[in-house]
């Protein structure tokens, strides 16, 4: 039986993040694989189709709920603008120094009023700012960062993720699988940002030797056709579409493989999308995955570990 150990990139949904009252997995024999904060993820499934394949897949689940992978994950640089919205982990550039932002984890904010000083500082917006210092020659508008950049890995989320891949003997392959962008709508990522950081985290995770899985997060519905429609196309245009470049990008990388579409194999979810396979839970914030979609999405991504050699 072939053994793959797998870190994961991403946030809320590929944690496990579900609609309230959103049941646990009870059958099938990957059941007892829990995340760590959750207990319906579709880690489950997957780790149970790749099983019956003969294939034995162990998951640490890294993923974050509420982040970017350009601004928490990778790191961004971008000019400070009044009601630009940041995050934990969102690097600005405002009255000649290079901030910060230090919000909590799940929270996200419009700031109005720009840093200013040489200390951290928390404005009358109630954004707080840790005081980078005075910008360098990499530190403009739009910068995706480097790995060799001291501004890479803001948060220490990628360290965190790949150190789970560290002192564990016995694998035939050892991997990462990043699926993640509804935070990218949030801090307005551009689709040429997302890909860049894309290809960046994808370099330097095959630097070491491993795998990397480049997929697709779910569709982003909304209460109203308008807020539906503007969601799908961030969804679309910069996160599927980013994802193709970097794919097209690291064509030559043969450790870079194509992780599932699950925006495209599963779609939109609907506005009144209740969990009737499993429980009676409607998905009223038209982001996150019910129970019984969640088994179905495991189902699709160990299809594409499969297609990819795993």
């Amino acid at each position: 039986m072939a053994k793959y150990l797998l870190t994961v990139i991403g946030q809320s949904n590929e944690i496990g993040a579900g609609p309230s009252g959103s049941r646990g997995r009870t059958s099938g024999f990957a059941a007892p694989y829990l995340d760590k904060t959750s207990l319906r993820s579709w880690w489950p499934s997957c780790v149970q189709a790749c099983g019956k394949r003969d294939v034995w897949l162990d998951v640490a689940n890294n993923a974050v709920g509420a982040t970017s992978l350009c601004d928490s994950w990778v790191g961004r640089c971008r000019t400070w603008a009044a009601n630009m919205v940041v995050i934990r982990g969102s690097y600005v550039l405002a009255n000649g120094g290079l901030w910060r932002c230090d919000l909590a984890v799940s929270a996200a904010g419009a700031s109005t009023v720009a840093p200013t000083g040489t200390s951290s500082v928390t404005g009358g917006d109630a954004i707080p700012w840790v005081y980078v210092g005075v910008p360098g020659a990499g530190d403009t508008d739009g910068t995706v960062y480097a790995r060799t950049s001291p501004r890479y890995d803001p948060l220490g989320y990628i360290a965190t993720a790949l150190a789970s891949l560290d002192n564990r003997p016995g694998f035939d392959a050892k991997g990462a699988y990043i699926s993640i962008g509804q935070g990218d709508l949030t801090v307005s990522s551009t689709v040429s940002q997302y890909t860049q950081a894309m290809v960046t985290l994808a370099g330097h995770i095959t630097s070491l030797g491993h795998t990397c899985f480049l997929g697709v997060t779910v569709g982003m519905s909304g209460a109203d056709s308008v807020v539906r429609a503007a969601r799908d196309t961030h969804m679309v245009n910069t996160i599927w579409a980013g994802r193709d470049a970097a794919l097209a990008s690291l064509s030559g990388n043969p450790l870079v493989k194509a992780g599932a579409n699950l925006r495209q194999a599963i779609g939109v979810p609907a506005s009144t999308a209740n969990d009737t396979a499993i429980s009676s839970v409607n998905n009223v914030d038209y982001v996150h995955m019910t129970s019984a979609t969640f088994d179905q999405a495991g189902v699709i991504v160990a299809n594409a570990l499969g297609l990819a050699g795993w």
